[in-house]
Order: structure tokens, then C-alpha cells, then sequence
């Protein structure tokens, strides 16, 4: 279980099956300089499709290589692959992409 609080039961079962895009963003393997100087290390952009919303990442490894993905492929790409987080309600998956960013904020500026 990552190391930040869930408020939201639903939300914290949810994490617990932990996507390898999670797992690899938890671990750095993502980490990204962007232009103006910042770190990422998991960007996450949520999404509707069929009644259902989702967190999914804007950044993959590929080919062992932080990618940043088009919107609208990173979207395609997570419910191919199976591990978009869903949730009810867009505000749910807004509430956790927000979390998720604050929580990598927090830790990696800790680590810097």
C-alpha cells in the first residue's frame, strides 16, 4: 500500500492493485525533467468512457525510457493495457489524480 492516507475505502482498494504504471512512478523509474526545470515523476490525466471514469498516466516506460504520451493515446493505451484506476465519479478520479500528484510531490522533493 503506498505510504499516503486514503480517506475513501473504495479509493484505497482500488491502489492496492497497484498497475505497474503506479508501482514504476513509486519507485522513480518515471521520473521526467520537464522544460522548465521541474521533476515528474507521474503525471495522470482522468477520463470518461462508457459511464465509467479513470486515472490513467500521462508518462510510461518505454523501452525502459520516461515517455510522455499524447492525451488522448496515454487514455487508449491504459484501457487496452487493463490498468486505468476507475472510479464513479469524475470527482473521485479528479480527487485521486490530485492526491497521487501531491503524494510524488512530496515524496520526491524529500529525496532531491
Amino acid at each position: 500500500m503506498p505510504d499516503w492516507n486514503m480517506a475513501d475505502e473504495a479509493a484505497a482498494q482500488r491502489i492496492e492493485r497497484n498497475p505497474k504504471w503506479l508501482e514504476e512512478a513509486n519507485a522513480g523509474k518515471t521520473m521526467m525533467k520537464n522544460p522548465d526545470g521541474t521533476i515528474s515523476t507521474v503525471r495522470a490525466t482522468t477520463f470518461e468512457a462508457d459511464g465509467r471514469h479513470f486515472v490513467a498516466p500521462l508518462i510510461r516506460l518505454v523501452d525502459g525510457k520516461p515517455v510522455l504520451l499524447p492525451l488522448e493515446k496515454a487514455q487508449i493505451m491504459a484501457l487496452d493495457n487493463h490498468d486505468a484506476i476507475p472510479f464513479d465519479t469524475q470527482e473521485e478520479a479528479d480527487a485521486y489524480a490530485q492526491q497521487l500528484h501531491e503524494a510524488h510531490e512530496k515524496k520526491f522533493r524529500r529525496n532531491e
